[in-house]
């Protein structure tokens, strides 16, 4: 069975078009999402690596605001085709479907799953075969309160997860902890799977 294009438009590009003639729109809103892992193939496809590149940095440039450096880049290119290639990213897909009657896939979200054999968690929020815990991580500053870090850390516990940890951030992840501009710390979450 072929697999749906997964970027069928160039990055950054818009659902709509600037309409200075008020002519009826292109495109309409998504009519569904699909969650998909890609074949490891489709870290060979360059637009889709740079879309989701450019999807992740913009939404963590606003959601870690305050919390690291000017300039700084949560992801790049080679990350995230090592993450395709190990079928690790999970993709959320818009059908965006045109007046003309085609319809087009758009990477609108990802997350990061993997699985450790060794504690039995996965690390996500998916269904997993054996898995008995599910664990996700969230950065916060321990100098300030930051409103969308405690918007999700509700999320979560609402979700039923529950912090069992707190860690140094550099310890965890030397590599980005120097771009820091506060001092945090990383809370574990887990939620116990029925």
């Amino acid at each position: 069975m072929e697999q749906p294009a997964l970027l069928t438009r160039e990055p950054g590009s818009t659902t709509t078009t600037t309409n200075p003639n008020n002519d009826p729109p292109t495109t309409r809103p998504a009519d569904t999402i699909k969650i998909t892992i890609p074949d490891p193939s489709a870290a060979n496809d360059a637009a889709l690596v740079k879309h989701i590149v450019d999807l992740v940095n913009t939404v963590y440039t606003a959601a870690e605001a305050g919390l690291f450096g000017e300039g700084y880049r949560r992801t790049h290119e080679d990350e995230i085709r090592r993450f395709l290639g190990d079928g690790e990213l999970v993709l959320a897909l818009a059908s965006l479907g045109s007046f003309d009657g085609t319809i087009e896939d758009e990477v609108v979200g990802c997350i990061r799953l993997r699985f450790s054999k060794e504690d039995g968690v996965g690390v996500g929020e998916f269904g997993m075969g054996d898995v008995r815990r599910v664990r996700c991580e969230l950065l916060v500053s321990v100098e300030f309160e930051h409103e969308v870090k405690r918007w999700l850390q509700g999320w979560y516990e609402r979700l039923g997860y529950r912090v069992v940890r707190r860690v140094d951030f550099g310890g965890e992840y030397p590599g980005l902890a120097g771009h820091l501009i506060t001092k945090a710390e990383l809370r574990i979450f887990e939620k116990v799977l029925g």
